[in-house]
């Protein structure tokens, strides 16, 4: 009765000192301080006891994209059976956008004899999908099957992202439709992916779908709505989408703000792609280049070159695509002296010249 107390007595000890550094972990805010809890966890030897705080300390790392010391962490404490810390690690790896690592440690995964489970194979997947790795991500699909997490909705969630992200939208859209429940994620993973292989119409036919499920577009299903439509170069549902991307409050979005300006630019609507620019207030190089693209594409260079000037004294610097507007603009002019220009602009910035940039000089230069 006694040793049962005292064990009841070091459990609850444990959760207040695991509770406390939980609290701590939370509010750290710098890689120093995150050192120094993880210094003195190590040391008292609480860090061992606990494999959520091992697992804490480790998306801490990772927060700060310092994998190694993450991963320093994953070595030191007690992991060999359990999944939860491989998991975290896992996740650490493909949150950040270290895919190869990811990979490497789902192998590594297999060859220790830790089984996967349903948080294991999402992550798998999000770093096929990172790298096109399809050949990989179909047989993270056969070990999904053979270990009969198939029908989980969050690993079927992740198979079609995966397919649509390797491009293999037919073998996405068979997981897609044997889905029983499939939210506005799934939704949305499925619709870009029939947008960025430029099937504008079926992507917007599961829209309509998807409506009918009763689910309504968020700012990230507006965005790819909005360039499907602009590829069908349909003004009047271009204008629908951007009713209702006011009417939702979606405008705080920069995404959502030069996907409509680009899906103006496409369908000829000048006036609307001005005065959506015109109201933004916050522009990065996609919005200026989306205007500039507006100019050029509808035979206004004069005004492309204009927009320019203002864009050289805004706090936002040209990029490779800004250089390609403009020698576009420039060869539409027939103007050498203006090319001469957004040549030297063009080194004086240090803007890496692609081929496809290369060639645009060289036959405006001709």
């Amino acid at each position: 009765m006694f040793r049962r107390g005292l064990n009841m007595f070091k459990n609850n000890v444990g959760l207040e000192i695991e509770s406390h550094y939980d609290i701590i972990l939370h509010s750290c805010n710098s890689l120093a301080f995150l050192a120094q809890i993880h210094s003195f966890l190590t040391t008292t030897g609480i860090i061992k006891q606990s494999v959520h705080l091992g697992a804490r300390v480790i998306i801490k790392y990772s927060d700060f994209l310092h994998l190694q010391s993450a991963r320093f962490v994953f070595d030191a404490t007690d992991h060999e059976s359990s999944s939860f810390l491989w998991n975290t690690m896992l996740r650490a790896y493909a949150n950040t956008g270290f895919c190869s690592e990811a990979l490497e440690f789902y192998s590594l995964m297999h060859k220790t004899g830790i089984q996967p489970n349903n948080y294991t194979f999402p992550f798998a997947l999000k770093s096929c999908a990172a790298n096109s790795l399809s050949t990989y991500g179909k047989l993270v699909h056969s070990e999904i099957i053979r270990t009969g997490f198939g029908s989980d909705i969050y690993v079927e969630a992740a198979l079609v992202d995966m397919y649509a992200g390797c491009g293999l939208i037919e073998d996405g859209r068979q997981v897609f439709d044997k889905m029983s429940k499939r939210d506005l994620v799934c939704w949305t993973a499925m619709i870009t992916a029939y947008e960025q292989a430029e099937r504008a119409e079926i992507a917007l036919f599961l829209l309509h779908q998807m409506q009918q499920e009763g689910l309504s577009l968020d700012w990230v299903t507006t965005v790819t709505v909005a360039s499907a439509i602009g590829q069908l170069g349909d003004a009047k549902r271009g204008r629908a989408v951007h009713g209702y991307a006011i009417r939702n409050a979606f405008f705080q979005e920069l995404p959502v703000v030069n996907s409509i300006l680009a899906m103006y630019t496409k369908c000829g609507e000048i006036e609307n792609a001005e005065l959506i620019f015109d109201h933004t207030k916050q522009r990065n190089c996609i919005t200026w280049n989306s205007m500039l693209t507006c100019y050029t594409q509808n035979g206004l260079a004069s005004e492309a070159l204009l927009l320019f000037e203002r864009m050289k004294i805004s706090d936002v610097d040209p990029n490779q695509v800004t250089a390609l507007i403009l020698v576009s603009a420039c060869a539409y002019l027939g103007s050498c002296q203006l090319a001469t220009k957004i040549h030297d602009f063009i080194l004086q910035n240090k803007i890496e010249i692609n081929l496809t940039l290369w060639n645009a000089i060289m036959d405006m230069s001709r």
